[in-house]
């Protein structure tokens, strides 16, 4: 049966290695992929391949259908495989709005409609549909007890907090060239999950996905008598 993976377009290495998921996370999924509403009708796969000249789909996956996506590293599957997905509605996972329509999507691998040594157009049939903020009703607890401004990196030379309504995202860069990034959601009765953590580098971009709890409130700075998040353009 025919497999797909993809060359690094840096030090032009093949890259057929396969992740899996760790403690305390339950799950996990490719971050590389570009969805769009093109069907078969999609454009050719010309260099730089890291330049998108089509739209994104605006449109959450949805059971039962079949769709049109972009794969590049670290996607490794065989046709008929069945796999996770990360849908955002754009390619660039940052910054981070719209987060209503965030989702992992369980899809099974159909057809390879083109495909260069770096990246493919794809089909696949979408079997299951859960959106992010979901992740905490979907899944088991597992406990991390720590504070959440204690979630760190050890490749961090940049960070960034970010605060989107329930949403609180931290996120690690590494000059740019490698990062990691955690999603922490709140429900309605202000208990805090992490639900998502990604990673990237020139030859990976996979999130690992569950239902974290134990995370301590934040400790927000405290100038007066106000409460405030610094925002990433303070200092």
């Amino acid at each position: 049966m025919e497999q797909l993976f993809f060359k690094c377009s840096v030090c032009d290495s093949i890259v057929d290695t396969k992740e899996k998921a760790y403690h305390p996370y339950s799950d996990w999924a490719y971050g590389c992929a570009v969805w769009s509403d093109l069907g078969d009708d999609v454009p050719d796969l010309v260099e730089p391949y890291w330049e998108r000249h089509w739209e994104y789909s605006k449109r959450t996956p949805a059971v039962g259908e079949n769709r049109t996506v972009w794969v590049e590293l670290p996607f490794n599957e065989k046709l008929g495989n069945e796999f996770w997905l990360l849908y955002t509605g754009r390619y660039i996972q940052r910054p981070y709005d719209n987060m209503s329509k965030w989702a992992v999507a369980r899809c099974r691998f159909e057809r390879i409609l083109v495909s260069t040594q770096y990246c493919a157009w794809i089909t696949v049939y979408v079997q299951r549909v859960i959106p992010l903020s979901k992740l905490c009703e979907v899944y088991h607890e597992t406990k991390l007890y720590t504070r959440l401004e204690k979630l760190d990196s050890p490749i961090a030379n940049q960070s960034r907090f970010y605060r989107y309504g329930r949403w609180y995202i931290k996120a690690f860069s590494g000059d740019g060239d490698l990062g990691e990034t955690y999603w922490i959601y709140t429900d309605d009765n202000g208990k805090q999950h992490l639900v998502m953590k990604s990673w990237w580098d020139f030859h990976d971009d996979v999130l690992y996905f569950g239902n974290v709890t134990g995370i301590q409130p934040l400790q927000l700075p405290r100038r007066g008598k106000c409460r405030r998040l610094l925002r990433p353009h303070r200092k």
